[in-house]
């Protein structure tokens, strides 16, 4: 999911799942595998300067462990530095 909230605003949302195996024989459920939230700010003029932050949250019940992660990224006339 992908919204502009302004023209130099946007919001986006992820979520990367596991399908049941057609050959499994029991009932399995969808299993959620990681959640991922971007928020983007950019400026007005043409590759001045944007920043973005994103964070990616693997739920409790993943077969992953669980872990929270953020990243940060501010670039500078197409120059990207990222934290």
């Amino acid at each position: 999911i992908f919204l502009k909230l302004a023209d130099s605003l946007s919001l986006g949302y992820r979520a990367d799942i596991a399908l049941p195996s057609p050959e499994s024989s029991s009932e399995q459920a969808v299993e959620f595998l990681l959640h991922s939230l971007t928020l983007n700010l950019k400026s007005q003029c043409r590759h001045c300067w944007d920043i973005g932050v994103r964070a990616q949250i693997r739920p409790d019940d993943s077969t992953s462990s669980p872990d929270i992660q953020l990243q940060i990224a501010l670039s500078l006339g197409g120059f990207e530095i990222s934290q």
